[in-house]
């Protein structure tokens, strides 16, 4: 497996071809370039030995500053946040608006089924669901006589899954969320970051 200073080192030459940045060019002090010098170590003596890049500053966007590393060669530091589309209330608007559901299970969590009954609690528990969609999940919960909280982002879903279950909800719009209510379910619709939770669950 090679190791990261070697990775680390043919990152920064693949950045540079990509910047179209030569490590051999020399910046234009007309056009603002500029030098930056590291003070690095060798391994071998460890001894300081001044290693000198060409950074054309100019460049958008610039190139971060180059840090110190051994062998004398400097290596660039790019860290990239990005969000993923899943994180945004649209992403999941559109899977149930165009019907794409690839995720939902046609029958309940196998691994729920299973280690459900080894938490022990009682039969009237009172349970949170988060992100349910119309998830089999609920009634499973339902049919062993716990009261069930879910929360969920799209209309269509809450709709559904009382559809499904051939229950008739009481719906009730509040200032964030909307309540979907019929017996001990309870869906609440809106942004679960927006929740404050409606009392204790166990």
């Amino acid at each position: 497996m090679p190791s990261i200073d070697f990775l680390v080192s043919n990152f920064d030459r693949a950045l540079r071809v990509m910047a179209g940045v030569s490590q051999s060019a020399q910046p234009s002090p007309a056009a603002g370039g500029a030098r930056v010098s590291a003070s690095t170590a060798t391994e071998s003596s460890g001894a300081p030995e001044q290693a000198t890049s060409n950074v054309n500053t100019n460049i958008r966007p610039p190139i971060p500053p180059m840090l110190p590393r051994r062998y004398g060669e400097p290596h660039t530091i790019v860290i990239v946040v990005t969000m993923h589309p899943a994180a945004h209330p649209t992403f999941w608007h559109d899977r149930w608006t165009t019907g794409q559901l690839g995720f939902h299970e046609a029958k309940p969590n196998a691994h729920l089924v299973r280690w459900w009954p080894t938490l022990g609690l009682a039969a009237n528990a009172r349970v949170l669901v988060p992100l349910c969609g119309k998830s089999k999940d609920l009634a499973w919960l339902l049919a062993q006589g716990h009261t069930v909280v879910g929360v969920e982002l799209s209309p269509i879903a809450c709709a559904a899954f009382f559809a499904e279950q051939g229950l008739e909800p009481t719906r009730t719009e509040g200032p964030d969320f909307v309540t979907w209510s019929c017996g001990p379910i309870t869906l609440l619709q809106g942004d679960i970051f927006e929740l404050e939770l409606p009392g204790s669950f166990d």
